[in-house]
Formats: C-alpha cells, structure tokens, sequence
C-alpha cells in the first residue's frame, strides 16, 4: 500500500475534506494529487476503526480484503449495529486474481467493492459516489426524523381540537332545551348537524299556560365560532323574553341590535321567532 502524504492546502480546506482511512496492505493503490485534493487519508486497523468510531468516525473505511475475517469480523458487527445515517462508506478491495472470495457478510456490508487495483481517476469517482451515498442516506435520515417530530406535534394538536370539539358539542347541545311536555301540543324535534358542532340551533319557550314562544337560528359558518355565536345568539332571546311583556318585533330588534354589536364583521344570522297562542288560536 503506497505511504498516505498529507496535503497542504488550507485550514478550511483541509476540514471540509473527508477522512479516508485505509486498512490492510492494499496493494497498487493509487495515491496521487487527485486523491489527496479529495480526501484526508490516513493508515489505521481494524481496531482503530472501531476505536474511533464513538468520537471521530472516519469518513470513509477502504479494507483490504486480506485482512483476517477474525480482524474484521468485530468491525463489521459494530457498523453493523450503528445507525445507516450514522456508520462510515465502506469501499473493499478485493482483487479476484489470487485471493479466496471475501465474507459473505463483508460483502454484503461494503458500499462497493474494488474488484482490481483502479486508477486514481476511478478510486476518487468511487469514492465520492460512496460518500454522496452516505450523506443522502443521512440527509434522508435527519428529515426524517425531523418529519417524525412535526407528526407527533399535528397528533397532539388535533387531539387537542378533537377533545375540544368534543367538549364545545356537549356545551352546545346542552343549550339545546330539553323536551317540552305540553297539554294541547305534540312537540317533535331532531339536531343533527353537519359537523361536530355548528351555527345551528332552536328553543322552546313556554310564556304561560297556553302561549308558547318558538326561535329557530342559524348563524353563517361552520365550527366553534358559529357555535358560540348561536349560544349568544340563544342567550340574547332569552334574556329579552326575561325581561318581561314584549312584542316578537320589538324583540327581534332588540337582539339585532345586541347581536350586530357582538358580532365580527361579515358573519351574520338568521332569525325566526313566533308565539303561538293556543287559546286565541294565533301565531305572532
């Protein structure tokens, strides 16, 4: 294996460069110009890989296949086990001519394999396509991971708007009034809205022994924000029908007003409001 120099170029240079380390005798490999303008080569074993690899992994690992497998054979279990983002390029040179066929294994966890001593001009092209390999893999790895992250933020957060859909439903069906038991009348009601919750709604009211108040809304828009206007909405009849005797006009104005001084602008809602007089057979 020809004797690694050391480049000198400049300091930023010189830390952009990979580190290739080269293990075992690796015959009639190149080791010009070309090679030494790409990398940072330096000799090492089997075990210096493995030393190095929980503080300042190489790069790039070019293994003679010569080496004896019970060498390698703990290399190749600990980047083996080592993240795919995380484990160096691994290059084998392993010359047909001469030489017994490499581990299955070290085949199988090489990047490629050099299968005759190449020329500087395709050891660099190799190289640096096993080492754009490495860093698509770990680019890959780093998005998703961060990918994993935002999943797990968008399932908290509509588990979050699901629970509080949830809880804004049974409010407002718990506006909705409960059914009314009335000696002339056979009242029949149903509330299925569209989604979860919505802009709709309806009350009862009864105003004595045979007058009966019906409101029937429906606020523009879908969601919570219909939903509380309905509720205001709801709660501003009622509190014009507490208020004592008034006629459906002057009580639908009175919350028109309300209603358009609470409201956003562009939302809007629509009203009917009736009483219905059993013993005078009239509809107001």
């Amino acid at each position: 294996m020809p004797e690694p120099r050391a480049a000198v170029p400049s300091k930023d240079a010189a830390a952009a460069r990979p580190h290739l380390m080269l293990v075992g005798p690796l015959p009639g490999l190149p080791a010009g110009r070309q090679l030494r303008a790409t990398v940072d080569t330096t000799t090492g074993s089997p075990e210096d890989v493995v030393r190095l690899l929980p503080t300042t992994p190489p790069d790039a690992v070019l293994l003679d296949a010569s080496v004896e497998w019970e060498r390698v054979e703990p290399m190749v279990r600990v980047l083996g086990a080592l993240d795919e983002a995380s484990r160096p390029a691994m290059l084998l040179f392993a010359p047909q001519e001469g030489r017994p066929r490499p581990a299955a294994a070290l085949l199988e966890a090489a990047d490629d394999v050099l299968s005759a001593a190449p020329c500087e001009e395709e050891l660099v092209s190799r190289l640096r396509r096993a080492l754009r390999y490495r860093e698509c893999v770990e680019e890959l790895s780093r998005k998703n991971t961060e990918l994993q992250v935002l999943y797990q933020r968008l399932e908290t957060l509509a588990g979050r708007m699901a629970e509080e859909l949830r809880l804004a439903s049974n409010v407002q069906r718990s506006l909705l009034p409960a059914p009314v038991q009335h000696a002339r009348l056979e009242l029949a009601r149903e509330f299925i809205p569209f989604r979860e919750i919505g802009g709709d709604y309806y009350d009862f009211l009864p105003l004595g022994p045979h007058r009966m108040a019906l409101a029937i809304g429906d606020v523009m828009g879908k969601g919570v924000p219909a939903a509380l206007l309905a509720a205001n909405l709801k709660a501003s009849v009622r509190a014009q029908l507490q208020g004592g005797e008034v006629s459906p006009a002057d009580l639908v104005f009175r919350v028109n007003r309300l209603f358009w001084d609470l409201t956003p602008n562009g939302l809007f809602a629509s009203l009917f409001f009736a009483v219905f007089d059993l013993e005078a057979g009239t509809v107001d």
